[in-house]
């Protein structure tokens, strides 16, 4: 099922999985222009590495332009009045150069490719977890049959998502147990190579992952117990 809905995803002349890799990429453009709006700004008042992943995921999933999208867009960055406007019109001003780049018109937003692929791949995660009579290595097992059909691409964009305010039931979330937290549980992001993702540290966003090639930490030793 998980195939057949990343198959089903295209962009102009791309589909399946070579559309993550292009997604990936205008995701990090628009999230470099979110972080350069913090430059020269005092630390203090500085926006957040994770609030600037929120605002770079939203422009990017909502789009900036178009009557639908800028209805949405200003909806979503509502909690942050002191940049909305700054972090728009600068996306909106780089949009022309951007297009230069892509095969297509960029910051006109990807829900209707991704909202259906990411809801099918949380309730699927979810599902196993939540089903009894399981415990975590039978669990664990299913899930990692699952990320195996995830490539490097998607797994860093499911990295962003998670982060972002619409993917939080995957860890963010306020009131999430250990058990719950479904990124960590599951290592849904051990096999993003390091260095892959240049412009934030995964392995400081999700300290607790068992990243392939890395010895398994004492608190992840922790959390592997109490999973049992």
């Amino acid at each position: 099922m998980h195939r057949e809905n990343v198959d089903q995803i295209s962009l102009q002349h791309r589909f399946g999985r070579k559309v993550f890799t292009t997604l990936l990429r205008e995701l990090n453009d628009i999230l470099i222009i979110v972080l350069a709006q913090s430059e020269g700004i005092p630390a203090t008042l500085k926006l957040s590495e994770r609030d600037s992943i929120n605002i770079a995921y939203q422009c990017f999933f909502y789009g900036t332009s178009g009557e639908a999208s800028q209805k949405l867009i200003n909806n979503a960055l509502s909690k942050y009045p002191e940049w909305k406007e700054r972090i728009l019109n600068a996306c909106r001003q780089t949009q022309r150069g951007m297009n230069q780049k892509y095969s297509y018109k960029v910051l006109e937003g990807h829900q209707s490719r991704l909202s259906h692929y990411y809801r099918h791949l949380f309730q699927t995660v979810k599902y196993v977890n939540e089903k009894k009579g399981l415990d975590y290595r039978r669990k664990y097992e299913y899930v990692k049959i699952l990320r195996a059909q995830l490539s490097t691409h998607e797994q860093a964009l499911l990295f962003f998502n998670s982060l972002s305010e619409m993917g939080s039931p995957w860890e963010q979330k306020l009131g999430l147990t250990d058990n719950q937290r479904l990124i960590t549980k599951y290592n849904l992001v051990k096999n993003i190579p390091a260095g892959f993702v240049t412009s934030v540290n995964i392995k400081t966003l999700y300290p607790d992952v068992h990243y392939e090639g890395d010895e398994k930490s004492v608190r992840r030793k922790e959390l592997e117990i109490s999973y049992l």
